[in-house]
């Protein structure tokens, strides 16, 4: 009350107005089609540059700095939320996603002196793709055809083709976008193991030549980037070198005898016979190849050269039959492997006249 004053006590401060800043942007998974960051994962871990903060420095305590978000569009948590330490964020539990959908991440920061960043600051998206690829389409061998519901053909290594998966999320994978096996049963890889592929064919290899009258059960499937598979496309293959039985009793429609030849005035002629048959399985479309010619040569085609057909009978065109000349019809048996067995030969004469 006198006026006397006490020494100055001081205390020194400083003023942090000025909320920690990011540099970039969350993510999580692998960039995938359309440049889109995509995950298969339902605890996926989400990482950032870690901010920084010009004045009191980041917050230490107990869960801080970081904040985290995860929602159907920005500024909501309604698919999770959590603290982080670090600048990288884990689910402690899984979220619940739906394939397909996008997915928008913010985090924000606190510095020692209670600032906090922008939501805005340091926010992006994911997609979540948990869906394999189509399944590959169309398994066939290079040779061969299929009969009765297996591919056949006469190759003990075959190349086997399939037709391209597509993958509507993140897109196949870039250098193994396919899987092959082969097994004696079906689903098994006891004859091949399960071997990447980076296109659209595979051969297979020495030591795994295939052996006539086994089933080899050839599957493929496909494989994202994330490592989502299509089903298995599974095609029955058989070995088959053996040639079908040769046709036999060919006959000409309306033909008849004279002497020690067989005439007909049909300038269309109908050629009939017994059918070929064969251990595995005839040709589906084309069980028979015929020819014709103007001597019994073995090469002989000069009218008509082979010529794909079906099952008896064959018509033939009119080819410019000359009356009194003799002509040469073969027929031979193709199975679905494409062995084929002997020409039997018919020699028949025309008369028009």
């Amino acid at each position: 009350a006198a006026g006397n004053v006490s020494a100055f006590v001081e205390y020194a401060f400083k003023f942090d107005g000025a909320a920690p800043t990011f540099t970039d942007t969350p993510v999580t998974g692998i960039v995938g089609a359309g440049g889109h960051g995509y995950t298969n994962s339902n605890t996926p871990t989400i990482t950032w540059t870690a901010a920084t903060d010009v004045g009191s420095g980041l917050a230490t305590g107990l869960n801080e700095p970081y904040e985290i978000r995860i929602g159907t569009e920005y500024g909501l948590s309604n698919v999770g939320s959590g603290t982080s330490t670090t600048n990288s964020y884990t689910p402690g539990a899984a979220l619940a996603l739906s394939n397909g959908v996008t997915y928008y991440i913010q985090v924000r920061a606190k510095d020692a002196a209670g600032n906090w960043s922008d939501w805005a600051n340091c926010q992006g998206t994911f997609i979540y793709d948990n869906a394999g690829p189509s399944v590959p389409a169309n398994l066939v061998g290079a040779t061969g055809s299929l009969g009765g519901g297996k591919w056949r053909m006469n190759d003990t290594t075959p190349t086997v083709n399939w037709d391209a998966s597509t993958d509507a999320g993140v897109g196949l994978d870039a250098s193994e976008p396919y899987e092959f096996q082969i097994g004696l049963t079906t689903g098994a890889s006891d004859h091949v193991s399960l071997t990447p592929v980076n296109a659209l064919t595979y051969t297979v290899q020495a030591g795994k030549e295939f052996t006539e009258g086994t089933d080899y059960f050839v599957q493929v499937r496909a494989k994202d980037a994330l490592g989502n598979t299509s089903g298995w496309m599974e095609l029955v293959f058989d070995h088959d070198a053996s040639a079908p039985n040769a046709p036999s009793g060919i006959g000409l429609t309306d033909s008849v005898v004279v002497g020690a030849d067989n005439w007909t005035n049909d300038s269309t002629p109908v050629f009939t016979w017994t059918d070929s048959t064969d251990g595995q399985a005839m040709h589906a479309t084309s069980p028979h190849k015929v020819k014709i010619g103007t001597a019994t040569d073995p090469e002989k085609d000069d009218l008509l050269a082979v010529t794909d057909t079906d099952n008896s009978p064959y018509t033939a065109a009119e080819l410019g039959w000359v009356t009194g000349t003799e002509y040469f019809f073969n027929v031979q048996g193709q199975d679905a492997a494409g062995n084929v067995s002997a020409f039997v030969e018919y020699a028949f004469k025309f008369d028009g006249a």
